[in-house]
């Protein structure tokens, strides 16, 4: 098994706010086996893995616990797109803060 995985997955959908339902209805799967990721009892095969990356907007890298942020690219943007996403972000660590 790959140590973690089930955490990050489960951290990853209560963070966008799914269920487990809603998340296997993405996947194309039964919550069941959302559960059995979660717990740590099956592992996604590549397909779903890479699904879950798209859908949680992380890196597989990320998911599979080989690096240990979960860290936004900027590249691409506009000196002043960057400047834009990376106030938005602050605004929303505040707001979470204050909860």
């Amino acid at each position: 098994m790959i140590e973690g995985l089930g955490n990050r997955i489960s951290q990853l959908r209560k963070n966008h706010h799914l269920s487990q339902g809603e998340l296997a209805g993405a996947l194309g799967v039964t919550s069941a086996l959302i559960s059995s990721w979660e717990r740590g009892e099956r592992i996604p095969v590549v397909p779903k893995l890479l699904k879950l990356c798209d859908i949680f907007n992380v890196s597989t890298d990320y998911l599979l616990g080989r690096k240990s942020s979960n860290h936004i690219s900027l590249e691409g943007l506009s000196p002043n797109d960057a400047k834009a996403v990376a106030t938005i972000i602050k605004s929303l660590r505040e707001k979470n803060i204050k909860n």
